[in-house]
């Protein structure tokens, strides 16, 4: 925000790594960054305060994006994609949509859903795309599973809790692992191998607080090659 507003473009090869050069072209404020294939899904962007909606952008040259298209029928706080089907978590309007991104200049909704005390801040998918977990930051906010195969008929199949006093924040998968961030319960992994069937594996707990409330871990990146 503020002055140096923007998406930041990082050269990761040198050491230490260096800013390229800073995007402002569609927005200079967003929430969160989901990079599939040759493309940047930016949500929760404003352009000077004003909200720009879910922002698709070409990277096909990674230092000078190319704005192709957006979805703006609700505010998207995260979004996961897979192949031309995106899942935005729309946290404000308390739903989850899926939405075809075949035309990423003209994408269009295929259906919304929700469920009791849904607070979506992020999802994400599993390898197979068969099933999606969502994360809800609310207190007593829980990790729930549902089966996307058919997008006419999606069911809940799990819901998983760290601690019911605890908020849970982001999910990310990894292979059989979802990695949750889940603020004053830490870093929690919980294999999903059956995904009706969520089992905590490991945990790094990262507050000696009392549970509830946003502090301790906020995010994590399970993807590094280490």
């Amino acid at each position: 925000e503020g002055t140096n507003g923007g998406m930041q473009i990082v050269d990761l090869a040198p050491t230490p790594p260096t800013l390229v050069t800073t995007y402002r072209t569609t927005f200079n404020t967003a929430h969160t960054i989901t990079i599939s294939g040759s493309y940047a899904y930016v949500s929760g962007t404003r352009l000077n305060g004003v909200s720009r909606g879910l922002r698709i952008l070409n990277l096909a040259d990674p230092v000078n994006p190319v704005d192709v298209g957006s979805w703006t029928q609700y505010y998207t706080h995260d979004c996961a994609v897979r192949g031309n089907t995106l899942y935005a978590a729309c946290i404000n309007n308390s739903l989850l949509a899926v939405v075809d991104i075949t035309d990423r200049a003209a994408p269009a909704t295929l259906t919304t859903f929700t469920w009791s005390g849904n607070k979506a801040h992020n999802c994400d998918l599993t390898t197979d795309g068969k099933y999606l977990l969502t994360s809800d930051e609310v207190p007593d906010g829980h990790l729930h599973v549902f089966d996307v195969q058919d997008p006419g008929n999606i069911r809940q199949v799990a819901e998983w809790t760290a601690n019911p006093d605890g908020i849970i924040h982001n999910v990310h998968v990894l292979g059989n692992l979802a990695y949750i961030a889940y603020y004053t319960e830490g870093l929690r992994v919980v294999d999903i191998g059956n995904p009706a069937y969520p089992v905590e594996v490991g945990y790094y707990d990262t507050w000696p607080g009392a549970s509830g409330g946003y502090n301790g871990n906020w995010q994590f990146y399970p993807y590094a090659s280490s």
